[in-house]
C-alpha cells in the first residue's frame, strides 16, 4: 500500500537509495555524508511502498530576485524522482501538489527548480525563467581587445577563507540580478566539500570583495603541447571591473588550451570584449531555472515594471488586474474581461522578464483576447537585464 509521508518520517538512507537509483550513480564515502546533510537540510514528501521509498520531492526555502531588485520568498524544489517500478500512477503529481500547498502555507508565492529533464515540469505549472549558455573558449586566441587597468586586485584564497570572502560578494550580486537565488549556508559547505577547485576573489580599491570565480583544471598534454582544460564552475561579480579582472585571470592561465563554462548568461558581454569573437563558441543554450507562480497576485505585485500600464490576466481560469506604475505594482482578483489568457508556466517565464509575451502568443502558449495587449505586456514585463540563475540547487 502506497503512503505519502513527510520527509521527517522516513529513513534518510532510503531517500538516498532512491536518489541513486533515479539518477544512476553511487555516493562514495566522501559524498555520502554530504548527501545525508542535504536530506537533513530540506523539507519534503516521500512515497513509501511497503517500507521502501519509491518517490521523493524535496524543497528548501530561498529567495529569488525579480526584476527591479526585488527578492521574494520561494520554495527551491529539488531531488524530484519516481522509481521506474512506480511510473504512470500519478505519484509525482501527488508529491508536487503537497509541496506546492506547503509552500503556500509558508508564505512562498513562487516555486523554482533546476530541471534534469526538460519535458517534465510544464504539466506542474513551471515555465523556463532563465537560460544559460554552454561556451568554450580557445584560450590562446581569446585575448581581450582593450587595455584594462584594474582599480583593485585579484588573489587566490582557500578553504574557510574562500567562503568568508565570497558570501558577501554573492549577496551583492544576487539582490540586483533577476533570476538569482539565495545560497544557504549548507550550499556553501557542499561547494567546498564536493570539489577541490581553485578559488579566486577580486577586491575593489578599498579592499572589499566584489567578485569571485571558482575553476578546476584538467591537466592534459598533446604530445608536448600544453592542452589542459579549465572548467569555470562559478563566476560571480557585483561590478564590471571585477568581471573583467576575473576573466583576465581565467584567460591568462598557463598551459591551458580550452576554458569552458556551462553557466554563462545569455547577455554576458564577454564575446564583445574579445579581439576575436570566434575564440568563443556557444556550444548550447540550455534552460536554467524554472518557475511556478503559486500565488499569482503576490508574484505579480512583488516585482517592478519598467513601463507602467494595466492588464487583466486570466491564469488558469482566475482573473487578475495588474496595475503597474513608478511607485510599484498591485495585482488583485477581478471580474473584468481578460486581455491575455495563459497558464502558470507561461506566467513563470514572463514574470522574470526573459520572454516577450508576443513570442508566447506566436507559440500559442498565450492567447491575446484584446488586440495589442501582448505588445503592452512586452513593454511592462521587460526587465532591466536578462534573468540569470547560476546556482544549482
Amino acid at each position: 500500500m502506497l503512503e505519502i509521508l513527510p520527509l521527517g518520517a522516513v529513513d534518510p538512507e532510503a531517500v538516498i537509495r532512491q536518489d541513486e537509483r533515479a539518477f544512476g550513480f553511487r555516493y562514495d564515502r566522501v559524498s555520502r555524508p554530504v548527501a545525508r546533510a542535504d536530506v537533513a537540510d530540506m523539507r519534503g514528501w516521500a512515497a513509501v511502498d511497503r517500507g521502501e521509498v519509491v518517490a521523493f520531492v524535496g524543497a528548501r526555502p530561498c529567495e529569488v530576485t525579480l526584476p527591479g531588485g526585488c527578492p521574494v520568498a520561494a520554495a527551491g524544489v529539488t531531488w524530484v524522482s519516481v522509481a521506474a517500478t512506480h511510473r504512470r500512477r500519478g505519484i509525482a503529481s501527488q508529491l508536487m501538489g503537497r509541496m506546492h500547498a506547503e509552500a503556500l502555507e509558508r508564505g512562498e508565492p513562487l516555486a523554482v527548480l533546476i530541471a534534469s529533464e526538460g519535458g517534465i515540469y510544464g504539466r506542474f505549472g513551471y515555465g523556463v525563467a532563465t537560460w544559460r549558455r554552454v561556451v568554450r573558449l580557445d584560450r590562446r586566441a581569446a585575448g581581450l581587445a582593450t587595455p584594462f587597468e584594474d582599480p583593485g586586485r585579484a588573489r587566490y584564497v582557500e578553504g574557510a577563507a574562500a567562503l568568508d570572502a565570497c558570501r558577501a560578494a554573492y549577496e551583492r550580486y544576487r539582490v540586483a540580478q533577476p533570476g538569482a537565488v539565495s545560497r544557504r549556508e549548507p550550499w556553501w559547505q557542499r561547494a567546498v566539500a564536493m570539489k577541490t577547485p581553485q578559488w579566486v576573489v577580486h577586491e575593489d580599491g578599498d579592499g572589499v570583495v566584489d567578485g569571485f570565480t571558482v575553476y578546476s583544471n584538467e591537466l592534459h598534454w598533446d604530445y608536448g603541447h600544453p592542452a589542459s582544460r579549465v572548467s569555470v564552475d562559478d563566476l560571480v561579480t557585483a561590478t564590471p571591473e571585477a568581471r573583467e579582472a576575473l576573466w583576465r585571470v581565467l584567460l591568462g592561465l598557463d598551459l591551458v588550451g580550452t576554458v569552458e563554462t556551462t553557466w554563462l548568461s545569455p547577455d554576458d558581454p564577454l564575446e564583445w570584449q574579445l579581439a576575436d569573437r570566434r575564440a568563443l563558441r556557444t556550444v548550447e543554450v540550455l534552460d536554467g531555472m524554472w518557475a511556478c507562480p503559486l500565488d499569482v497576485a503576490v508574484a505579480l505585485g512583488a516585482r517592478r515594471y519598467l513601463a507602467g500600464g494595466t492588464l487583466v490576466l486570466e491564469v488558469e481560469g482566475a482573473r487578475f488586474r495588474l496595475d503597474a506604475g513608478e511607485g510599484g505594482a498591485e495585482a488583485c482578483p477581478t471580474g473584468s474581461e481578460a486581455d491575455l489568457v495563459l497558464g502558470r508556466g507561461a506566467l513563470g517565464s514572463i514574470l522574470f522578464g526573459g520572454v516577450r509575451p508576443t513570442v508566447l502568443v506566436a507559440a500559442r502558449r498565450v492567447v491575446e483576447r484584446v488586440a495589442g495587449a501582448a505588445t503592452v505586456a512586452d513593454r511592462m514585463f521587460l526587465g532591466e537585464r536578462m534573468p540569470h540563475c547560476n546556482t544549482a540547487f
